[in-house]
């Protein structure tokens, strides 16, 4: 019988030994992955060996069951087999090859049809800048890598994602912020300085209030994405017509878009500037400053006066649009209702903001239409105002008769009073 017990312990201690065993086969399996000894043995590890494991498992090609072998090669079910050559292990990818490695899951239609993802990345980078010079050896231009790092692949809609709209100017500065990178190239390395000043870069940054960011354009908005190439001359107004259609509309229609097919001038860049682009203020319109009308038309030109004109007609409105906002903000301290005049201010602010972009093709005649429509507005609502105000002054006054009357019959009832004593 005591032979018996002890044999039963035994089975048992073994029972439980390999139930752990079993635990730990499955705890290598991580996420429903078949076992993978190179995650087992990299997490393992310290420092720079470890990192791939951590993005990895940060990453969305975790998520779509892509394992160290589909990039690296080898066999990573058998740790003998997992760095073995004549498997296909590959190591750390060369830049010039990082493209092709990449465009195998990536330019297969059939493989990327499930997550709607675009398969011309490839193609476009190829005849990029970048992939034009690395095909030329230049292993020092970016490539997918650089942009959407290694292993952390995050999806572009993910506020961690290296090429997540608002963080592309920082991503792209890695690279174009490097002076010794750069020097090679003759390129400036301002861009990203100039950018964090400009009115886009300010919404990109969240810092105006009540402008959305995701509506602010980052460098791929304008030189491309995997086709990344700067906008030559002749494009620019085409770069910047695609988010301002009004504007590059009205330029086309205007004299500036004949100066341009007889001179190649002047551009979208030539008033605005490219990277560094600041909020346009009337003040471009006259004076000779970079980017002012004074710098290509002498003040005493016909052009000249026209800018002048466009500018005080423009002013002159903000000024009674400024003026009219000020009196309903008084009438409000007043607790009077002035819904109907807030929605008629709006009507002559939207007035202004038509006219504006017309600057860009001179139609001087449309901009004084607009500009007396929304004065007109502005006069009724000055009535109004005025009408409110000389009520509220009347009834100060009003108020101060009674009050004085109240005065007079309390100092009378009193004196009345004492004189009886």
């Amino acid at each position: 019988m005591g032979k018996m017990r002890v044999l039963v312990r035994q089975v048992g201690t073994r029972a439980v030994f390999v139930m752990l065993f079993i635990l730990f086969l499955f705890s290598l399996q991580a996420d429903g992955q078949e076992k993978d000894v190179c995650v087992s043995c990299h997490q393992g590890l310290e420092g720079k060996l470890a990192e791939p494991v951590k993005g990895w498992r940060q990453s969305v090609h975790r998520e779509a069951g892509i394992t160290c072998k589909d990039c690296h090669g080898g066999n990573s079910s058998v740790a003998k087999l997992a760095m073995n050559k004549a498997m296909g292990f590959l190591g750390a990818p060369k830049a010039q090859n990082i493209p092709a490695l990449c465009a195998k899951c990536h330019a297969d239609v059939k493989k990327m049809r499930p997550y709607n993802l675009r398969t011309d990345q490839y193609a476009e980078y190829q005849v990029s800048i970048h992939g034009q010079k690395l095909a030329k050896g230049d292993t020092r231009v970016a490539t997918c890598s650089s942009c959407h790092q290694s292993h952390e692949v995050r999806r572009k809609n993910d506020s961690l994602a290296s090429v997540y709209h608002t963080k592309v100017p920082e991503t792209c500065a890695k690279c174009h912020s490097d002076p010794k990178l750069m020097e090679p190239y003759k390129i400036p390395t301002d861009q990203f300085a100039q950018f964090q000043k400009s009115y886009h870069g300010r919404i990109l940054f969240g810092q105006i209030p009540g402008k959305d960011p995701a509506l602010a354009p980052n460098c791929a908005t304008c030189h491309g994405i995997h086709g990344a190439t700067p906008p030559g001359v002749k494009e620019v107004a085409a770069v910047c017509g695609n988010c301002h259609t009004t504007i590059a509309r009205y330029f086309r229609e205007g004299p500036h878009e004949r100066a341009v097919k007889e001179t190649g001038m002047p551009k979208c860049i030539t008033c605005h500037g490219n990277h560094f682009i600041p909020y346009p203020s009337l003040d471009s319109l006259t004076g000779d400053g970079p980017g002012h009308c004074g710098s290509c038309h002498d003040i005493k030109s016909p052009a000249y006066a026209k800018a002048q004109r466009m500018k005080d007609i423009l002013e002159g409105l903000q000024r009674s649009i400024r003026a009219d906002q000020k009196g309903i903000e008084g009438l409000k301290a007043q607790h009077l209702e002035v819904s109907e005049l807030e929605t008629k201010l709006a009507e002559a602010a939207g007035k202004l903001t038509q006219a504006k972009p017309m600057t860009h093709g001179i139609i001087i005649n449309k901009i004084e239409e607009l500009s007396g429509q929304a004065m007109k507005i502005i006069e009724s609502n000055r009535k109004t105002i005025t009408k409110f105000e000389k009520g509220l002054e009347e009834r100060k006054e009003t108020g101060l008769i009674l009050v004085s009357l109240i005065g007079l019959v309390t100092l009378f009832l009193y004196l009345k009073k004492e004189s009886m004593k």
